[in-house]
């Protein structure tokens, strides 16, 4: 039940640092090292060991695998990280229906209709980056590299050794400037987000358009130095879950690499227990991945609150922005 990422790893948002994205609650970097150098299971780990319960391989599991070789001293006060997953800048082209105006600089021309539903702060760097001249992975997240000065700023300095890990919304062609700075290293694994097939994707991960999405796909998918992990990653929420068969169906003819499912949490409104339990029920005898299912089967609860409250912001934004989800994404309704 050991894990290396507090030791060897670190996440780096805006304003903490922790042993991974997926860590929940406030618990030092010390107190974690400390707790599994004593074979006891972190409670900011959950995730991890939930997803291992239901029989899947996680981060914690593929992080020790994959960085078996590399040493480290077993004591509370070491951290030497050779990985890292930093989020340098909140600057995007879309704006998510999932998303808001603290993760994407687009989504502040919707940010009144925001400020109703969620309370939230705006995205402000308080802690430095770490020093990164040995770092053997960098892994960087948005809003949208791709559009970012900071990302092609940072990798312009980086190592040509070192793997780079992007996660990206695909909406790109071949005058991208970070294209360039790619190029240089000699592995590059990106991850593409999708939520939906053709028009569901579109509302979702609004303003995007389909044709251009599945342009900047081939064009990924044709770099050189592309490497293929997980090349595909889904937020599951009420907005996708019957369309997650679609979403696969689509991305095999990619690839054959395992597709990274996650579910939404927050904003809380928006996850699956937003749907009526007559649309969980469709979708329990139409998903056929066996993590999303079990998930469902284990923390689905239907609540009438957030369906309520889910309708009422689909219904603003569809105002604003001119769209419509009763058409696109019907069994919200």
């Amino acid at each position: 039940m050991f894990c290396k990422m507090p030791f060897l790893h670190s996440f780096v948002d805006g304003e903490s640092v922790k042993p991974c994205c997926l860590f929940e609650g406030n618990s030092t970097l010390r107190d974690v090292r400390k707790q599994f150098l004593n074979n006891i299971k972190p409670d900011g780990c959950r995730p991890c060991f939930e997803k291992e319960k239901l029989g899947k391989t996680s981060s914690r599991q593929w992080y020790n695998l994959r960085f078996s070789d590399i040493e480290f001293e077993a004591d509370v006060d070491y951290h030497k990280p050779k990985t890292f997953d930093l989020r340098i800048d909140d600057v995007c082209n879309l704006k998510c229906v999932m998303c808001g105006p603290d993760q994407s600089t687009k989504w502040k021309e919707d940010a009144e209709i925001y400020n109703e539903f969620v309370d939230w702060h705006p995205w402000k760097r308080k802690i430095s980056l770490p020093d990164l001249s040995e770092a053997l992975e960098i892994s960087i997240l948005g809003g949208e590299p791709f559009y970012m000065k900071s990302a092609f700023d940072l990798l312009s300095e980086q190592s040509k050794n070192t793997r780079i890990i992007l996660n990206t919304n695909a909406c790109i062609d071949e005058s991208n400037k970070l294209l360039s700075i790619l190029g240089k290293f000699s592995e590059v694994e990106i991850v593409i987000s999708i939520d939906g097939y053709k028009n569901v994707n579109e509302y979702i991960r609004y303003p995007s358009k389909w044709n251009e999405f599945e342009s900047g796909i081939n064009l990924i998918f044709s770099l050189d130095n592309f490497v293929e992990y997980k090349p595909f990653n889904t937020t599951v929420s009420c907005l996708n879950l019957p369309d997650l068969n679609n979403i696969i169906d689509f991305t095999k003819q990619f690839t054959d690499s395992k597709h990274y499912f996650h579910f939404l949490t927050d904003p809380d409104f928006l996850d699956i227990n937003a749907l009526h339990p007559k649309v969980i029920n469709y979708c329990l005898d139409m998903i056929e991945d066996d993590f999303v299912v079990g998930h469902i089967k284990q923390d689905y609860k239907f609540d009438k609150q957030k369906n309520k409250k889910m309708r009422l912001y689909l219904e603003k934004l569809d105002d604003k922005r001119k769209t419509n989800s009763k058409i696109n994404i019907p069994w919200c309704w």
